[in-house]
């Protein structure tokens, strides 16, 4: 046990740091306190009444910091807008059979430009013992980029969790991102967007010189995801966008043209949608399993309450609306015997997509339209289910 705490405004790890089932803080501010818990590790908080002109907490290329059936914990706030914690090196919490690991990367109260840059390394709370369940990851910031490196919670038995969260989140090609179950259920990792969530099939951060813009869009490597899925690996993709962000009936979450993303191995997985606004699949995008079943859920409006029986027609050229379709178009879905639900206010029963008219003629959003798309839940070899699969269109 024990506690190893860096703080001050400028808290840098190159070495080795090691706290076996106790807690590593690197803390950046101008005012930090510590409260011992009763589980005998360390929180650490960073006063956001007391802000820093500028603040850093890192941990370098060569950094270790590993308190294993522990927590680590970074943490940074400044009134600037600036990258508040860097991490580049090793994390490592890993879970015991008799506690689970934590890593907690977080930036909260300081400027709306303060950001979290993870350039590559490991984050790592993984259980490897008999009987050892993944342990916690969450990384919350108003802006986040995950460049590269390696986000592990599986576990022996049960998967753990990986949390990624903020109003602007960057996730590149090439990031691993691993919950596993083994011989229990599947870990879960949840990207949770303030803003528009693409997911696209180009590089998400081609130039990393570049800083991560504050009024952007999050965005998210197609084939990302697809591994994550095929890593026994739970997926919640989840945007809270507002009408004051898009226009008319845009925002929410969006499976970009040409977006690919298939799962290629692995037991069956679950990628739910929760949308605050719509869903799009456009042109050539595709949702895939060539291994293992994938459920799919798409979820418009996730945090309206439930319709009416009758619900009131909405204008769709009304920017403040309340929206909340679901489009798939020119785009192709193959869960391999999973399920695919489409409805909305996050009740899969009574929930409904919501569509709307036009005061000025421009035609009708219905709340689902699925339009020359082609969608398959056969479980089977390639030419025995029945059917054409032809693509069709439908509006719902």
């Amino acid at each position: 046990g024990g506690v190893v705490a860096l703080i001050g405004a400028q808290a840098r790890n190159e070495g080795s740091i090691n706290v076996a089932r106790g807690s590593i803080g690197l803390a950046a501010g101008q005012r930090v306190t510590l409260d011992f818990d009763g589980d005998g590790l360390t929180s650490f908080h960073v006063d956001p009444n007391a802000l820093a002109a500028s603040a850093r907490a890192e941990n370098t290329a060569s950094g270790v910091l590993s308190a294993n059936g522990g927590r680590v914990v970074m943490l940074g706030a400044s009134s600037a807008a600036e990258t508040v914690v860097n991490q580049a090196g090793i994390v490592r919490a890993q879970s015991m059979s008799s506690r689970g690991g934590e890593i907690i990367l977080g930036s909260s109260g300081g400027a709306l430009g303060n950001a979290i840059v993870m350039s590559g390394g490991q984050l790592d709370v993984s259980g490897i013992e008999a009987g050892a369940v993944g342990g916690r990851i969450d990384v919350s910031a108003p802006l986040l980029r995950i460049a590269a490196g390696t986000l592990s919670a599986g576990g022996a038995t049960a998967g753990g969790s990986i949390t990624t969260k903020a109003n602007v989140v960057e996730v590149g090609r090439g990031v691993v991102i691993d919950a596993h179950g083994g011989s229990g259920s599947n870990g879960s990792w949840t990207l949770d967007s303030g803003r528009t969530l693409v997911v696209t099939k180009n590089d998400p951060i081609p130039d990393t010189s570049v800083a991560i813009q504050p009024f952007g869009i999050s965005k998210l490597a197609d084939s990302t995801l697809g591994a994550t899925m095929s890593r026994a690996t739970d997926v919640v993709l989840a945007s809270h966008a507002q009408p004051q962000q898009v226009f008319n009936f845009g925002g929410g979450v969006q499976f970009d043209n040409g977006s690919q993303v298939i799962k290629t191995e692995g037991r069956a997985s679950q990628l739910t949608v929760n949308s605050d606004r719509s869903v799009f699949m456009d042109a050539n995008s595709a949702l895939r399993s060539t291994a293992g079943a994938l459920n799919i859920d798409f979820n418009a409006d996730a945090s309206g309450v439930l319709l009416p029986a009758t619900p009131a027609v909405t204008d769709r050229n009304d920017n403040n609306q309340r929206v909340g379709n679901i489009s798939i178009s020119g785009s192709r879905i193959e869960t391999a015997g999973g399920n695919l639900r489409l409805y909305g206010q996050s009740d899969a029963v009574n929930g409904r997509a919501l569509g709307a008219t036009s005061s000025s003629g421009g035609g009708v959003v219905n709340g689902v339209t699925i339009s020359d798309s082609a969608i398959s839940t056969c479980a089977q070899a390639a030419g025995v289910c029945g059917g054409s699969g032809d693509r069709k269109s439908t509006r719902l």
